[in-house]
């Protein structure tokens, strides 16, 4: 009360003003000290470089533009390079290393890139200019098959030097040539690849020591490629993720207590509570979190230009626009609905909790704006700002200065909005964005719940200040994400800033820290827009300075309208809401009295010839024989296995972590294919089937892989280098290593080979270990990489006589790490231009299943909404059986499959620290989807149809499983005529457990209550509209045809390849639904568990007859046995209802 009373008076406004000026002084003065701000002047803005790069590019014949096409594109980004700047500023000098060298011009950090490019083309460039405007080399990107000259290194070179002195400046008497490499395409045309390196600077001490490097390439006898980068120590990089990891799992927690305490606690149960006793306001947080939400999306909207940067040729713009779109729309809902619960629940725990405090929504009416409490909270929060700079200024002066800290230069912005069509849109969104939603989540609803408590149960001020200091807490954790050391550094930063937005929250309301929060972002984000002197930064810098006056213009032009300084309004007071009339509905509870009804004996008679025929038909038509092999080694085994084959070779890895992978899936299982092979595994095998099914078999195990274990070996203790180093073997299914992968760090010395020496070792492997003759391969690429302490090689192979399909070879990978075989391994090259037309298909199959996914959850919502609103309430009973089952069988589940997740775990990173995240994930999204598993099973034992069959038990079952295998039967009928575009592999997931049983079980028992659960409610949906629209049946039927259509769609595996079929199987089942819904299925729920347990056993079975693996088929007939013991349970419960 103190307080309220003395920021009523002028002296009080008098020192705040001052105080406030004060803080504004010191900020301005010792701001660029304290956080790093580097100054650089950007001289071009993005119209400029746009200009720039299409004289550049018709100049210099560079990418699709250069003969005056006029349907390519430009993107443009403005980005910096991170990655050198924090190495320069930790290892190698700090910020003023960094200036210096970009003052020296030995590298620019600072860079627009623009990207020229043309759908459905390979060919495009990439134009880069310093932050001054002078251009800085360029990436360009042919075909494989365009045509070129195969000529010497020394005519290349001699290109490559003129081009790069003449053109864009490049002095090579500070240069020597340290890497080269050559490949020779299959036109003939040969790649060749220069590094240079400077002579006359480096970055770094002897431990860790930066490369100033330019890489130049030669595409036959034009320069593709003219990059300037800075080659950083692997140790480097090792060392920073290790110390960002610390960092992520401070964040990590603070998330995780956020959503647990907050959202779940705060948030829905909060609202929960407050809906049952009508507190709620919900018209008014939606349509804010709506504003908000489109606000977003005119900020994805906002940044195309950058978009485009990552659009791939192989597709459409339309589609990749159309994928964007969608991508930001998906966006839209999730903010939408976050933005509202968030704002819903913390206005409204406010205003039951604090009843002193001015309703939030009617802080801006017009009876409001004008008074002086509303001016008073406005312009404080105005003045609070300066107070921020200044401590955030003076906190960073004294741990950087005194306590070591580090906080990476010029981080706190982001340069790239100069390239966004708006530059100070996304400031404004994203600073009003945090403003306001995280003061609702971080400071009301804490606070506000904490209060609540206190009233219930006693000693109120005790829970406001538990709350006041875990509030605290979580949001700086929330933010420790951020690149500063110490990783609990923003933590203890942000606690004294927490402690002044919640004592201000407390005392004012959510408008003066809203405006605050708001205000401080903005200023911060949008330092790019004052730092820059391009043509229209004026423009974007006055825009930005009306945005974040748009508060005290409101209270100004409330203040002008109203002539007068006013009061508040008792009525406008949290305390003196009245909740709005209770609107009493008379309609009562309707009573169903269920209709008995039979199956006539001509339609039973009919379902039997059916099932025989639908059996027969699955049993005929269904693919019982798969493409790949029987895997015979165990998880268990495989570690035994490794650990033998390795100690033959004389590596002793005892000492070593080791974990399984199951590599079944068309790819390698650990994502190897990422590293040491651009193409995709699955496409290769995809590529060889569609053209040769004999050749394929041949190819399976040498050049395509073969379903088989990975072993990974690593160590999560340790130096940093020997957590680096990792062995990874590949166990076929003889128990024998088909290849061993040694990863070694770069810092380990070694041999530094020619090149001809290299070629002997990897010649020698050849013959020896991989049982080729090398005379009869063709070498196509030879490529060096100098490290500090050794040479690296990597020699790539084709055997002629592998393949003869045209622009196909076979390809053998050696890579040679000192004088050690580090890798090899076989592939198959595919044509880049099938390969093209693949990956667009994927982009489409993707936006189709994305399409299709957003209009079956809708179609699933508002089905759950027309059942819901047949059913007053739920069994708790079975909501807290299935809660409780699916929870625990998730659980174990995951438990299960424990030793794989950990397999691909980072070694680099705390082994603790990511074992933590895991867990805590695969519990809160457990307890999430088994909180929705369970109410949904409690609705659905609550359901009473209309009608009941009348018939005997043993006649309802056998017609179930006759409509079951009729169903069945079609399928496999119809699915017998899809084009066999990929082999057929058996599903080996469940291997992956220590107990492959257990998750065979689990999972088929989940996916099948997962189906049935969806069915009963989408028929019980139907069965509302079938009774309820006795007036319009051609609507009635067209709906449900509709609805059925819309289903089997979604739920149809769909593929590009064949989209017609899609479409005709779509339809035969929506159509065999159809007629199973009005003559059978609607009649009687119990129908529904048998028929669904039909369609599950029918796909397990399949699994059964390919005995795959080891226990397969007892693993298999368990989940039959537990699916039929469901099926009869849920039929029998469904009866009660």
């Amino acid at each position: 009360m103190f307080l309220k009373n003395f920021t009523r008076k002028p002296i009080f406004w008098a020192i705040f003003v001052i105080l406030s000026i004060a803080c504004t002084i010191f900020t301005i003065k010792y701001f660029s000290q304290a956080q790093s701000i580097i100054n650089i002047d950007i001289k071009m803005d993005r119209n400029q470089a746009l200009q720039e790069a299409k004289k550049l590019s018709k100049l210099y014949k560079l990418g699709p533009n250069y003969l005056d096409s006029k349907d390519y594109k430009q993107a443009i980004i403005f980005e910096i390079d991170n990655n050198v700047k924090t190495f320069i500023e930790l290892e190698c000098g700090g910020k003023e290393a960094f200036i210096k060298m970009v003052k020296d011009g030995l590298y620019m950090p600072y860079k627009w890139t623009v990207r020229h490019f043309k759908e459905f083309e390979k060919n495009e460039v990439y134009i880069k200019f310093t932050h001054e405007g002078k251009p800085y080399g360029f990436i360009e990107i042919i075909s494989d098959d365009t045509p070129g000259q195969d000529i010497s290194k020394k005519e290349a070179q001699k290109i490559a030097q003129k081009e790069a002195s003449t053109n864009w400046g490049i002095n090579f008497d500070n240069y020597k040539e340290t890497e080269y490499s050559k490949n020779l395409k299959q036109i003939k045309r040969s790649d060749h690849t220069f590094i240079y390196e400077r002579t006359d600077a480096k970055i770094g001490n002897n431990t860790n020591i930066g490369y100033y490097r330019l890489k130049i390439i030669v595409s036959g006898d034009k320069v593709t490629t003219i990059e300037n980068y800075i080659k950083i120590p692997e140790s480097f990089i090792n060392k920073y993720k290790e110390m960002r990891s610390h960092n992520n799992t401070i964040a990590y927690i603070g998330s995780f207590l956020l959503l647990i305490l907050y959202a779940i606690g705060g948030c829905i149960l909060g609202l929960y509570f407050l809906f049952r006793s009508e507190y709620v306001i919900w018209k008014t947080p939606i349509i804010l979190a709506t504003i908000f939400a489109f606000l977003n999306l005119a900020e994805k909207i906002n940044i195309i230009p950058c978009a485009w940067m990552n659009y791939n040729t192989v597709s459409s713009s339309n589609n990749f626009f159309i994928s964007y779109l969608i991508s930001s729309f998906i966006t839209f809902l999730s903010k939408l609905f976050i933005f509202a619960i968030s704002f819903m629940a913390a206005e409204s725990l406010t205003r039951k909790a604090f009843g002193n405090h001015i309703s939030l929504w009617k802080i801006w009416s017009k009876d409001n704006a004008s008074s002086t409490k509303v001016a008073g909270r406005t312009v404080g929060g105005y003045l609070l700002v300066p107070f921020m700079l200044a401590y955030v200024t003076g906190t960073y002066l004294f741990t950087t200065k005194f306590l070591g800290w580090w906080s990476p230069a010029g981080e706190i912005v982001d340069p790239n909005i100069l390239s966004h069509y708006l530059p100070w849109l996304n400031p404004f969104v994203t600073s009003l964005g945090a403003g306001f939603w995280e003061e609702c989540l971080f400071r009301a609803v804490p606070l506000s719940c904490a209060a609540l408590i206190g009233q219930k149960y006693g000693k109120k001020n005790w829970w406001i200040l538990g709350a006041f200091i875990l509030q605290a807490i979580i949001f700086g954790a929330c933010h420790a994400n951020y690149p500063v050391q110490p990783s609990y550094a923003r933590l203890i930063e942000l606690i004294l800033p927490s402690f002044m937005f919640a004592g201000v929250y407390l005392s004012f309301g959510l408008l003066p820290s809203i405006i605050t929060h708001y205000i401080y972002d903005l200023i911060l984000i949008s330092l790019p827009l004052f730092i820059s002197s391009t043509k229209y930064a004026f423009i974007n810098q006055t825009v930005t300075i009306l945005l974040g006056s748009i508060p005290i213009i409101i209270i100004l032009f409330a203040r002008l309208k109203t002539k007068k300084w006013t009061e508040i309004k008792e009525e406008y007071l949290n305390k003196n809401w009245l909740k709005p009339e209770k609107f009493t509905s008379q309609k009562k509870e309707e009573n169903i009295i269920q209709e008995k009804v039979s199956i006539n004996n001509k339609i039973i008679l009919s379902i039997f010839l059916g099932a025989i025929i639908g059996i027969a038909s699955y049993l005929y038509f269904t693919p019982f024989k798969h493409n790949a092999i029987k895997i015979n080694i165990s998880q268990k085994e495989v570690i035994k296995v490794a650990r033998e084959n390795l100690n033959k070779r004389g590596l002793n890895l005892e000492a070593w972590n080791a974990y399984p992978i199951l590599a079944a899936n068309f790819e390698s299982g650990y994502g190897l294919e990422k590293k040491l092979q651009k193409q995709s595994y699955k496409m290769q095998h995809k590529f060889i089937w569609q053209h040769d099914k004999n050749l394929y078999k041949k190819l399976l195990g040498t050049y395509l892989n073969e379903p088989q274990w990975i072993v990974r070996f690593i160590k999560f203790t340790g130096t940093q280098q020997e957590k680096t180093e990792e062995y990874i073997a590949f166990i076929d299914n003889n128990k024998d290593i088909a290849r061993i992968y040694h990863k070694i760090p770069e810092n380990i010395a070694d041999e530094k080979l020619s090149e001809k020496k290299a070629r002997i070792i990897a010649q020698t492997h050849l013959s020896q270990a991989l049982k080729l003759n090398p005379k009869n391969l063709k070498e196509i690429t030879a490529k060096s990489e100098k490290l500090k302490d050794r040479t690296n090689w990597k020699f790539i192979f084709v055997d002629p006589s592998i393949i003869s399909i045209d622009k196909t070879e076979g390809r053998i990978v050696i890579k040679i790490d000192g004088d050690n075989i580090s890798d090899s391994y076989r592939y198959i090259k595919v044509p880049e231009q099938w390969l093209r037309i693949e990956i667009n298909k994927q982009n489409l199959l993707s936006i189709l299943q994305t399409i299709l996914l957003l209009l079956f959850t809708f179609l699933s919502m508002l089905l759950v909404i027309i059942v819901g609103m047949k059913v007053k309430q739920i069994s708790k009973k079975y909501a807290i059986i299935g809660l409780s089952t699916y929870f625990t069988a998730n659980l174990l589940l995951n438990l299960n499959l424990i030793s794989n997740i950990i397999a691909t775990f980072d070694p680099i990173k705390p082994f603790y620290s990511q074992l933590l995240q895991t867990i805590s994930s695969i519990f809160l999204s457990t307890t999430v989807m088994s909180i929705f598993f369970g109410l949904a099973f409690g609705l659905i034992i609550k359901l009473k149809n209309g009608t009941i069959l009348s018939n005997n038990k043993l006649i309802l079952i056998s017609s179930s499983i006759g409509i079951g295998l009729i169903i069945i039967g079609i399928n496999a009928f119809i699915s017998y005529f899809k084009p066999s575009i990929e082999p057929i592999w058996p599903d080996y997931g469940n291997l992956t457990g220590y107990l492959p049983i257990l998750s065979i079980i689990i999972k088929n028992t989940i996916q099948y209550l997962k189906f049935t659960g969806y069915t009963i409610i989408f028929i019980m949906a139907l069965n509302y509209i079938y009774n309820s629209w006795q007036k319009s049946l051609k609507y009635k039927y067209l709906l449900i045809t509709l609805l059925f259509i819309l289903s089997s769609f979604a739920i149809t595996e769909c593929n590009i390849d064949y989209l017609s079929f899609w479409v005709i199987k779509s339809l035969a089942l929506a159509i065999t639904g159809i007629i199973t819904y009005i003559f059978f299925v609607r009649l009687d729920l119990r129908i529904i568990p048998f028929i669904v347990a039909i369609i599950a056993i029918s796909g397990i079975f399949k699994q059964i007859v390919f005995n795959a693996y080891p226990l397969v088929i007892f693993g298999n007939i368990s989940a039959i046995l537990i699916i039929i013991l469901l099926a009869i349970f849920l039929s029998k419960e469904l009866n009660k209802a």
